[in-house]
């Protein structure tokens, strides 16, 4: 059934529920002419019965539209979250690696102060040997 057979019926129900309440509204008088049958009202019943469930049909369709549309939406969240632990995981990795390389790094920069103050100290007593050396020599 395409989209216009499930509309016929509802305009089909629409048209006749429309002119029997306008004969109503206008009264006994305009209702004379024409005798409502328990078979009419077995008919619009009917009609109105495909009608609501032409419409559930439609509800279901959407609805399992939007459940599909929210699996794959879930399926994503997933998707990212899994992306987003290990993330978290490396870079906590990265920041206890930083924290030790910058240890070593203060580490070494106290050493190099160490062996620069050696150096100095090394270089100073060679000087005054040095100068030990010729003052004892003579002129």
């Amino acid at each position: 059934m395409g989209k216009h057979d499930a509309k016929q019926p509802k305009l089909h129900f629409e048209q006749k529920r429309s002119t029997r309440l306008g004969e109503l509204e206008q009264g006994p008088q305009a209702a004379e002419g024409r005798d409502l049958t328990a078979e009419d009202h077995g008919e619009d019943l009917r009609t109105l019965m495909l009608e609501m469930r032409s419409s559930l049909r439609n509800i279901d369709t959407k609805l399992d539209n939007l459940t599909s549309q929210l699996d794959s939406v879930k399926a994503q969240v997933s998707t990212h979250e899994t992306r987003l632990d290990t993330l978290e995981a490396r870079q906590s990795e990265c920041h206890e690696f930083q924290v030790e390389t910058r240890d070593q790094l203060l580490h070494m920069d106290k050493l190099l102060g160490i062996i620069h103050a050696k150096n100095e100290d090394l270089e100073a007593r060679s000087r005054r040997n040095n100068l030990q050396g010729f003052r004892r020599l003579p002129p």
